[in-house]
């Protein structure tokens, strides 16, 4: 009965594991650290930069959405400064962390908690097939990410 229950842990751990591995390789898939900033990201990520740079928000620029994004974007651009990294890069990875960890989480416990795989098995597949959710976070910074 024991060794049933240790060869069931050590399934559990092994889909975990490979759900964390499909998860990991579907983001480094959508990120695209050459591409273009447009739209929404551009302004978001120039928040970012200027408030690292030391310009106050809402006083300074403006902007209708909460400060949140733009104080997080700031954070990872000084840590990138820093650190000899480009910035935008950062932000790109940075963003594709925080709407990966999430998932990640989840389905780890999921993986650990459910009676049925199978359970796991599809709502993660079609979280791997659905770009929206990769894609706005491979551009940068994104207030709807950390929402």
């Amino acid at each position: 009965m024991r060794s049933d229950a240790r060869g069931d842990r050590r399934i559990r751990r092994l889909a975990a594991g490979v759900a964390l591995a499909l998860l990991a390789v579907r983001a480094l898939v959508a990120l695209e650290p050459g591409a273009a900033l447009t739209r929404d990201h551009s302004t978001h990520v120039y928040f970012a930069q200027a408030i690292a740079d030391g310009v106050v928000l809402y006083r300074d620029v403006y902007s209708t959405k909460t400060p949140l994004a733009a104080l997080t974007g700031s954070v990872i651009v000084r840590g990138a400064d820093r650190a000899g990294i480009e910035p935008v890069l950062a932000l790109r990875v940075a963003w594709m962390l925080l709407a990966l960890v999430p998932w990640a989480l989840l389905t780890v416990w999921a993986c650990l908690r459910t009676q049925s795989l199978a359970l796991v098995a599809l709502p993660l597949a079609a979280l791997l097939g659905w770009n929206f959710v990769w894609s706005l976070p491979a551009l940068g910074v994104t207030p709807k990410t950390l929402v």
